[in-house]
């Protein structure tokens, strides 16, 4: 888990698979204060510590009804790089719906 600490409320989880291909889910909120979950299903790594890939705005059914295949939507916002400069550090570039932005991000401890 990700985040920025001066910063609750926004927040990502970067899962590496064995493959070294990551699946990144960014979690935050719209203007108008609706919650909004993006993900980041792949990508490349441009360099030995920085990943980018596009990024889809995903919807569907809810968790506790039947599920419906015809309900899920997947839809192309934009592209994320995630930079790292150490272990737990590193900065999280995006741009979505034409709207573009930098973030520095640590690594949350537990």
């Amino acid at each position: 888990m990700w985040w920025k600490a001066t910063e609750s409320g926004w927040g990502m989880s970067v899962i590496q698979h064995a493959s070294g291909q990551l699946f990144v889910v960014w979690y935050h909120y719209r203007e108008d204060g609706s919650p909004q979950w993006l993900v980041i299903p792949g990508g490349v790594w441009t360099s030995a510590t920085s990943f980018t890939g596009a990024m889809y705005r995903t919807s569907g059914p809810a968790y506790n009804g039947l599920f419906d295949p015809s309900r899920v939507s997947v839809v192309p916002v934009g592209v994320g790089t995630l930079s790292f400069t150490e272990a737990s550090r590193g900065t999280f570039t995006w741009s979505v719906d034409g709207a573009n932005g930098v973030k520095s991000i640590e690594r949350q401890s537990f």
